[in-house]
């Protein structure tokens, strides 16, 4: 009579009917047995990226679209849908618990090699007897232009562009560069034009990326040994308006961009580029990511011709090619990410 007055008309009906039943029961219990496991990483993530001060919407969203899934797949009693979703989710939240580690690794050397630049640059400064409020200010300008740097890379890691080992180097690297060459540096921040603190007969020679009125590029680093040669470069475009490029020279090698980048006035930009050797030919990617946002990124194919060989260690020189015929000179030295750094 209870199955009569619940619309079922035969045996074969009532058993189907119960076993669906069964496998609604089998992937609820399934949800609420992982679905705390899941919670709980996504919620570790965020706390993560949180005290590294980066928030993130795309973890949120993220654990949204996971439970939402699995919801949904729980209530037509899809075992299977339930089981998949759980497994591609917490793939994904272990896969961005990895960035984020890489991130405080990136932001926890730059901290103590900061400290230590920062000490560097005080000291040549009053050995030049440049005291007060000088080296204060001095240090502000040079923090705010490294920091954007740091910031652009733990970014494009965080989004999955740069891998966590191959950041590291770029940025041990950087870091060598700055404090084998502070000079440089030094020499942007002093010619401030701050009245009454810094003596006109002093001289600290070298110029700066930092206080260019023209675009500028710096090389960061070169990572090779494996296919792709990885090539990351910052472009500093202080102008009023943007530019535009189209491709890059590096040794022998000459490449073109399928489409121009373009770098807005006034902003900075991280340039990303692998290059892969294919059948005698080489080709490649590159991508611009500015430092508006995770993602904010342009990406074009890369054709070259000529041919160049890497050493790990040596130093090479290469141009940026802007789309008015203008070429950026820059200098960067090869590192393979197997060897140990410091």
């Amino acid at each position: 009579v209870p199955g009569l007055a619940a619309g079922i008309t035969s045996p074969g009906q009532l058993i189907s009917n119960y076993s669906t039943c069964l496998l609604k029961i089998k992937a609820v219990t399934i949800l609420a047995n992982n679905s705390g496991r899941l919670l709980v990483s996504i919620h570790e993530v965020a706390n993560e990226l949180s005290s590294l001060g980066f928030n993130n919407n795309y973890v949120a969203s993220m654990g949204n679209s996971c439970i939402n899934a699995m919801l949904t797949y729980a209530a037509l009693g899809n075992v299977n849908g339930v089981n998949s979703t759980i497994n591609y989710c917490m793939k994904l939240i272990m896969q961005y618990h990895e960035r984020a580690k890489y991130a405080g690794l990136i932001v926890n050397l730059s901290n103590y090699n900061l400290i230590e630049l920062n000490k560097t640059i005080t000291r040549m400064l009053k050995a030049h007897g440049i005291t007060g409020v000088v080296p204060a200010l001095c240090w502000v300008r040079i923090y705010g232009n490294i920091s954007s740097i740091i910031n652009s890379i733990t970014k494009s890691v965080l989004n999955g562009t740069i891998s966590g080992p191959e950041a590291l180097a770029l940025i041990n690297q950087y870091f060598m560069n700055l404090t084998l060459n502070p000079q440089s540096i030094i020499a942007g921040c002093i010619r401030l034009n701050i009245t009454g603190h810094v003596p006109p007969t002093i001289k600290i020679p070298m110029t700066s990326i930092i206080n260019s009125s023209q675009p500028q590029v710096m090389g960061i680093g070169m990572t090779v040994g494996l296919n792709p040669v990885k090539l990351l470069l910052l472009v500093n475009n202080p102008t009023q308006t943007s530019l535009y490029i189209d491709g890059f020279g590096l040794g022998n090698l000459y490449c073109k961009f399928s489409t121009n980048l373009a770098l807005n006035a006034e902003s900075q930009g991280l340039l990303k580029i692998a290059l892969y050797t294919t059948s005698g030919s080489v080709q490649g990617t590159a991508t611009l990511i500015t430092s508006a946002a995770v993602g904010s990124s342009q990406e074009v194919s890369v054709l070259c011709q000529g041919y160049q060989q890497f050493t790990v260690g040596a130093n090479y020189t290469g141009y940026l090619m802007l789309s008015n015929g203008e070429k950026l000179q820059f200098q960067v030295q090869a590192t393979n990410l197997m060897q140990p750094y410091s």
